[in-house]
């Protein structure tokens, strides 16, 4: 993605950090030509949820399909609600 996206990721992880100090979230997706590669690691509680690394070939693809990609993986690994109470 772009560098703004990943600064906003990072801030949303500082603000949950702070909001609960047992919660681990680390999301990343990074793109090298017609590669892609997501990365998810999720802790709470001590319990480690996902920890989840794959990498698409995302030849020929535009930059909506290629989000949509992501956006799929994430929600499916991480639906919105996880690890909230």
């Amino acid at each position: 993605m772009n560098k703004s996206f990943t600064l906003l990721v990072a801030a949303a992880l500082l603000i949950l950090a702070a909001c609960n100090r047992s919660t681990v979230v680390k999301k990343s997706i990074s793109h090298n030509g017609d590669k892609m590669v997501v990365e998810v690691y999720a802790k709470i509680d001590g319990k480690k949820l996902h920890d989840y690394k794959k990498e698409f070939d995302v030849t020929g693809m535009t930059k909506e399909e290629k989000d949509a990609i992501a956006k799929h993986v994430m929600d499916s690994i991480m639906p919105p609600n996880e690890g909230k109470e």
